[in-house]
């Protein structure tokens, strides 16, 4: 499997999910990526975003579903098995981008 392979599928995962979740009143509203830059690598931190802070903070019931529903979307998108383990997830708000962060997801993430 090729990084474009890995990556092709982070993103058809990311979509199917996010596609769910914007259905839900209080669900997540953006998905990023951080994929270590290293060959052989590919364990994948997904950073999951809420519209608001006050979302975030009802979303615990919805932090566990979007974790299975995410390992799931990948696995049936042809994710490795072996690397599914390794995703690690990460929520926050777009609020406290905008507000703490310049409304940068780069400064948020690094």
């Amino acid at each position: 499997m090729t990084r474009d392979d890995v990556f092709r599928i982070i993103d058809l995962a990311s979509n199917q999910v996010l596609q769910y979740q914007e259905q839900s009143v209080n669900g997540i509203k953006r998905i990023e990526h951080v994929v270590p830059f290293v060959d052989g690598d590919y364990s994948l931190s997904v950073w999951a975003f809420y519209a608001t802070d006050e979302d975030m903070q009802k979303g615990s019931s919805v932090e566990e579903s979007f974790r299975s529903d995410y390992v799931s979307a990948l696995r049936n998108h042809g994710y490795d098995p072996a690397w599914l383990g390794k995703v690690g997830f990460v929520f926050d708000s777009i609020e406290n981008v905008d507000t703490n962060f310049e409304g940068s997801f780069f400064y948020r993430m690094r």
